[in-house]
């Protein structure tokens, strides 16, 4: 890539700007190429704010941009090796100074052929939270990546054998804010042929809609909420490796229909009123199960970070009085303690109730005994015990085979080596593994598009190849639907009551909207049922569904004072006598 600094005289009429010293006879500018501007005009007497246009010589604009910093931000990216002649020049006209830059990014055209731009180099771009306590941080995406571009590379056995696969990344900070800058960055620098990630959704939705204007693949293991499955309008680019909300509500009302079920109550973290974070994952994941179960149930939803114990007894008094299938969406801790207070209010004992539990990024160990928590009192861990027994957890389908094993041991091995992250006794979860079939998938397509005389910055190309297509994934087969998003498996998990521990039960095969028992397991029903409780009591939730034929207070009181009366009656005829 060669650029310019070439000079623009700016009138008082952005529309009229001119462009001076473009001559074909340069040196740096070359007959039949696509030459990208970006025109810089800085100068606060002229507009009320700074603007950025970036449109191209034919004068067919791409993007009209108002912001300041954005400005700051993209002249700072520009490294030095890229600063081919800069030229500036003042212009006066009446009381306004201009300084004018124009940015000009030769852009080669492709030649046919695996070599699409002659340097067999593919750059992805990783745009994830820096965080290292979050459960999607950028540090446990990156060593599944490197290990799906070590696959991918393999000079044998790769679909990329011998090219030169390079990985850049940035901090998202789940900000609506920094993501997109992140991206605008690598957009600029051209260092992006693909974006893995962002995975916030207030993230993902801004950059994807970028990425589709720019012609750049987007694979992800967020966006899953609904609004994201409108793919050719706003994201044409986006392929989401992890499904969707609405999926894990089908596949949840699937299992609840299994076992008659028809009502349901449902309770889901959410952020504070005002939180600049938005709504929860939960918020979201909840919301299509509402809209799954085609009813109105009993929700609520509550703030885990402030919520108290006596604030959860609360909540499933409200449920208990229209459910008696409760499903929870919250961090393991929260769910723990929604389980406790359950306990404490015979929720569990009586075997009236069944709770759900949405985990969509599991990590097996971490899932298997989650009522046991170190640091607690044996009291309480033994009342979480009995608590859990009433628990069914829904979790995104996890692999356990060698091969998942072997890749989870080199995933936290490079996730401590590399990025100083510990994973410590958990597995990486369905989330991690998700990124690096995103890699092989993105890989695949690259391999066709480049044998079908394409190149890697034909992204548009690359994403029609990703869809409608099953490939093998680290988990096995992967099924991509024709808009582009995976046909996810789930699996349902629960304790068995010898070792108290969470294991497989059955699973939820997305492609067939079947469910599977795993062949030697059953479902162990809280309070020594034997069978599933009904979803609404025999009386129903407030017994009115059972008449009451007992006598009223007035009338046993009648029928007492009668038989005194007819009593004493009687004797008087004795005595009498």
């Amino acid at each position: 890539m060669k650029c310019v600094i070439q000079v623009v005289t700016a009138a008082r009429d952005i529309g009229s700007c001119l462009f001076h010293g473009t001559r074909v006879d340069d040196p740096w500018f070359k007959p039949k190429t696509t030459y990208r501007v970006l025109l810089i005009i800085l100068g606060e007497e002229l507009t009320a704010e700074s603007v950025v246009t970036v449109t191209e010589f034919n004068d067919r604009p791409s993007m009209l941009l108002r912001c300041e910093d954005l400005i700051k931000l993209m002249i700072r990216s520009l490294f030095s090796e890229h600063m081919c002649k800069f030229y500036e020049r003042n212009t006066l006209y009446g009381r306004v100074i201009l300084t004018a830059l124009v940015l000009a990014v030769l852009l080669s055209k492709p030649v046919e052929g695996k070599n699409a731009t002659g340097r067999g180099v593919v750059r992805l771009a990783v745009i994830a939270p820096a965080d290292r306590e979050h459960e999607q941080s950028l540090y446990r995406v990156l060593p599944a990546v490197d290990l799906a571009i070590r696959k991918v590379s393999d000079p044998f056995t790769g679909s990329l054998p011998a090219w030169d696969i390079r990985v850049d990344h940035r901090d998202s900070r789940c900000s609506s804010t920094y993501g997109p800058l992140a991206a605008f960055e690598f957009y600029i620098n051209r260092s992006a042929d693909a974006f893995l990630g962002p995975v916030c959704d207030y993230v993902i939705a801004p950059v994807a809609r970028y990425a589709g204007e720019w012609g750049i693949p987007v694979l992800t293991a967020g966006a899953q909420a609904d609004a994201f499955r409108h793919k050719p309008l706003s994201y044409p680019t986006l392929t989401r490796m992890m499904g969707s909300y609405r999926l894990v509500g089908e596949a949840l009302r699937h299992i609840l229909h299994v076992f008659g079920w028809q009502v349901a109550g449902l309770l889901y973290h959410n952020h504070g009123v005002g939180s600049p974070r938005g709504n929860s994952m939960c918020h979201f994941t909840l919301g299509a199960v509402f809209t799954a179960l085609n009813q109105t149930p009993a929700h609520r939803s509550f703030n885990e970070d402030t919520a108290s114990a006596q604030e959860y007894r609360q909540l499933l008094q409200f449920v208990s009085r229209s459910a008696r299938i409760v499903v929870v969406c919250a961090n393991p801790n929260t769910v723990r303690e929604i389980l406790l207070a359950a306990e404490e209010l015979n929720m569990v004992d009586s075997g009236e109730y069944v709770f759900f539990n949405i985990e969509l990024f599991s990590s097996s160990e971490s899932s298997m005994r989650p009522w046991e928590v170190i640091g607690d009192t044996p009291e309480r861990n033994e009342r979480a015990k009995k608590a859990y027994s009433a628990l069914l957890t829904v979790t995104a389908a996890t692999p356990d085979n060698k091969e998942y094993r072997t890749f989870s041991d080199e995933v936290k091995r490079l996730a401590e080596d590399r990025y100083n992250l510990t994973f410590n006794n958990e597995s990486v979860s369905t989330f991690v593994t998700a990124f690096y079939d995103a890699v092989l998938l993105y890989s695949l397509a690259l391999n066709e598009t480049l044998n079908a005389g394409g190149s890697e910055l034909d992204g548009r190309a690359i994403t029609q190849r990703m869809w409608n297509r099953t490939f093998k994934g680290l988990a096995g087969q992967v099924n991509i639907d024709t808009n582009g998003d995976r046909i996810a498996d789930y699996s349902l998990l629960d304790m068995d009551p010898a070792t108290h521990t969470f294991h497989t039960v059955a699973n939820y095969i997305g492609a067939t909207r079947t469910l599977e028992y795993v062949p030697g397991t059953k479902i162990y029903w809280a309070g020594d049922r034997t069978d599933p409780p009904p979803d609404t009591p025999t009386c129903g939730f407030d017994n009115s569904l059972c008449p009451d034929n007992s006598l009223p207070g007035y009338a046993i009181l009648s029928i007492v004072l009668s038989s005194v009366v007819v009593l004493l009656v009687i004797a008087s005829v004795f005595i009498y006598r």
